[in-house]
């Protein structure tokens, strides 16, 4: 049985349940009130990126959150860059990481571009992994 019928089927019991103030000239209120659990998801074109003298660009970069959140963008092989967004910039942390917080809920898919990007071996690739999680 799907939720649908189900929630129509509660509903009913509790309307037949409740007493009829109707005859009294009175009125019924129903309070109904639900909680959604958070939900996010992060997607990336490519987990490799191209650079060319310290810039790039790579993505889309899509995200999408039912509420407030953060995304992580792990760098491996990259001492020190900025990456930035359609919502500002941000320098890469000792850790090889940067971290963007979304104030409110959205869905959004943009590219997003590294500069000033200095490799630690320069001969190897530059990778990167984007997470997002609820705040």
């Amino acid at each position: 049985m799907n939720a649908l019928v189900r929630t129509g089927i509660g509903m009913a019991a509790v309307l037949a349940s409740a007493p009829s103030d109707a005859a009294a000239g009175g009125g019924a209120t129903l309070l109904l009130s639900a909680t959604v659990a958070p939900f996010c998801q992060v997607g990336q074109a490519s987990g490799e990126v191209q650079l060319s003298n310290g810039r790039a660009e790579f993505g889309p970069v899509s995200e999408i959150c039912n509420t407030s959140y953060r995304v992580v963008a792990s760098f491996q092989n990259l001492d020190q860059a900025t990456i930035v967004t359609a919502d500002g910039s941000a320098p890469l942390a000792q850790d090889g990481t940067v971290a963007f917080v979304r104030p409110s809920a959205r869905k959004i898919v943009q590219n997003w571009t590294v500069r000033d990007a200095i490799k630690h071996d320069p001969a190897a690739r530059v990778f990167v992994q984007v997470n997002v999680s609820p705040l």
